[in-house]
């Protein structure tokens, strides 16, 4: 597990891609975690990266939903001890159903 803060949530993203790409991490097997809000450029800067499934604390905005979605990453938000805000590829996540 990498941890990484800074004073802009873009830049912690920077920072854990640069250290998995450093430490030849396959991305596509990863999960990013943030506290931030996940608008179109935060979904846009994971998918560059390769990382299928973002998770956040906080909101997010339609177009990050919509980013999301048309690149193929699955998108929580409003994460919370035993609940969540599923957005987009839900396939990825075992136990959640589309009814």
């Amino acid at each position: 597990m990498v941890k990484s803060s800074d004073a802009g949530r873009h830049n912690t993203v920077d920072k854990v891609v640069g250290h998995a790409k450093l430490h030849e991490i396959d991305l596509s097997r990863c999960v990013i975690g943030c506290t931030g809000r996940q608008p179109a450029g935060m979904v846009k800067k994971n998918a560059n990266a390769g990382i299928p499934v973002v998770i956040s604390r906080a909101s997010s905005t339609d177009k990050g939903i919509a980013t999301a979605g048309a690149s193929g990453i699955t998108h929580i938000c409003f994460s919370r001890d035993d609940r969540f805000t599923l957005y987009t590829h839900a396939e990825r996540i075992i136990g959640v159903s589309d009814g």
